[in-house]
C-alpha cells in the first residue's frame, strides 16, 4: 500500500504533473520505450520517428480510459501499437523484436517455454527426463508460432499448439494427466460459471429490456478474454447474442470479480460499433 501512495501524494504535490503516467498504468514513457527499442534494433531516422509517433499515440489513448476500462481496453491498446511498431521494422529487426520482452524494448507477447514448463511442474511433478522432453516441445511449438505473423496466430497456431499439447500428453503417467486434466476442468467450470453469472446479470437488466424488448434468448458468441490480476481479482469480457421482443443485437460485456466476495458485476456493455449501453 505505502508503494502505491508514494507516487500520487507526489503527483498531488506537483499539480498532478504525474497524472497521465498514473492513468495509464504507470508503465515506461514514450521516450523511455522508444530509447529501449532503439537500443534493441538500431532504429533508422524514418523508423524512430515512426514509432515515436505510434508510442505517444498509444500514452494518450492509455491515458483517456476510465478506471472501469483500463483492464481490458489497455491490452487491446497495446496490441495494436505493437503491431504497428513490428510492421515498420525490416525482416532482421521483426526477428530480433519477436524475441525479445517488452522491458528490454521488444513486442514478445507469447508464454515463453520457461513459463510454460514451470506452469506443467506446479501442476503434474515432472521427472528430469520428462522436463527434458518437455522443454524441446515447448521450444519447437515456440519457434513455430513466432515464425508466424501476430494476426495469424489466433487462426495457423491452433494445430501447432494443439500438436505439442497432444506431445506433452504422450509423455505423461495417468497419474499425472489426471492432476492435469483436473486443473484444466476446474478453470473450465469456473470460467463457465463466471459466464452464467454475467448472463443473469444481462437478464435482470432492465435496460437492456427497453433497449432490444423482452429478452427472448441470449447465448454466449465466440469471443472472451480473461485477466487475472495480482490481487486476486478477475476480469473479463465475453461476448452475447441476444434477441429480444423487437431487435437483436450483438454485445461485448466487460465485467469484474471482486478477490474476497467474488461477486461479479458488469463494467461496461458495448453494442454494434463500439457504443456504449446503459444497463
Amino acid at each position: 500500500m505505502k508503494s502505491l501512495l508514494r507516487p500520487v501524494l507526489a503527483a498531488l504535490a506537483l499539480g498532478l504533473a504525474f497524472a497521465p503516467a498514473l492513468s495509464r498504468g504507470a508503465g515506461p514513457s514514450p521516450e523511455t520505450r522508444l530509447t529501449r527499442l532503439d537500443a534493441l534494433v538500431m532504429l533508422a531516422p524514418d523508423q524512430k520517428a515512426k514509432a515515436a509517433d505510434i508510442f505517444q499515440k498509444e500514452d494518450v489513448e492509455l491515458s483517456a480510459l476510465t478506471p472501469a476500462e483500463r483492464g481490458l481496453k489497455t491490452v487491446d491498446i497495446r496490441q495494436a501499437s505493437r503491431d504497428r511498431v513490428r510492421a515498420l521494422l525490416t525482416p532482421v529487426q521483426q526477428k530480433i523484436y519477436d524475441r525479445t520482452p517488452p522491458m528490454r524494448g521488444g513486442g514478445l507477447v507469447l508464454a515463453t517455454p520457461e513459463a510454460k514448463l514451470a506452469n506443467l511442474d506446479a501442476a503434474v511433478t515432472l521427472t528430469a527426463a520428462q522436463k527434458t522432453v518437455a522443454t524441446q516441445v515447448f521450444q519447437e511449438e515456440f519457434d513455430a508460432l513466432l515464425a508466424l505473423a501476430p494476426a495469424e496466430r489466433p487462426e495457423r497456431g491452433t494445430p501447432i499448439r494443439q500438436a505439442a499439447r497432444d506431445q506433452v500428453r504422450a509423455l505423461l503417467t495417468p497419474g499425472q494427466l489426471n492432476k492435469m486434466d483436473g486443473a484444466h476442468a476446474t478453470a473450465a467450470a469456473q470460467e463457465a460459471a463466471e459466464r452464467t453469472a454475467v448472463e443473469k446479470l444481462l437478464r435482470a437488466s432492465s435496460g437492456l429490456a427497453a433497449r432490444v424488448g423482452p429478452i427472448v434468448s441470449l447465448s454466449p458468441g465466440g469471443s472472451s478474454t480473461l485477466l487475472m490480476l495480482d490481487n486476486g481479482a478477475r476480469k473479463g469480457t465475453c461476448t452475447f447474442r441476444v434477441v429480444g421482443g423487437t431487435s437483436a443485437e450483438t454485445l461485448s460485456v466487460s465485467w469484474e470479480k471482486a478477490p474476497a466476495s467474488g461477486v461479479i458485476r458488469i463494467v461496461r456493455v458495448e453494442g454494434a460499433g463500439g457504443a456504449a449501453i446503459q444497463l
